[in-house]
């Protein structure tokens, strides 16, 4: 679907779509958060670690968490919190993950998220995608 179809939708939707960012590294969450708000209306929550991720999760409805793979803030990787959401609520909300070490992702986290990047990438490419997958999801719920 061309984001120029994607946009106009997200856009007209009368819920502001809220977005997790899960990474130790603020500048990331920082960075990745003004890319988004400058892109669409959206509200964009930050985690540095698999607790606070799960803190929010628990007080919010997320439609897309985007989460780093290696956090040494806290206990647990993207994949533990991948596994937490799945456990708790069925398949995650779209799901992308960020690593700089794609080889020591378990062969199962291919087949639970949509999409992995390894850094460095673009945050236009991941925007993109991660907009795409979001109005999927809302073209397939009214439907």
């Amino acid at each position: 679907m061309p984001l120029s179809t994607v946009l106009p939708t997200l856009q007209e939707d009368s819920r502001t779509i809220t977005i997790l960012l899960v990474d130790d590294d603020a500048e990331q969450r920082e960075y990745l958060a003004f890319k988004f708000l400058e892109r669409v209306r959206c509200q964009v929550l930050n985690a540095k670690s698999v607790d606070e991720a799960l803190a929010l999760l628990e007080k919010h409805e997320i439609d897309i968490v985007i989460t780093d793979y290696l956090m040494p803030e806290g206990e647990g990787t993207g994949v533990d919190l991948l596994k937490i959401i799945n456990a708790r609520s069925g398949p995650s909300p779209v799901l992308m993950l960020t690593t700089g070490y794609p080889d020591f992702l378990p062969d199962e986290v291919f087949n639970q998220i949509a999409t992995v990047f390894c850094k460095p990438f673009s945050a236009d490419r991941l925007i993109n995608i991660a907009l795409t997958n979001i109005s999927s999801m809302q073209i397939a719920e009214a439907a």
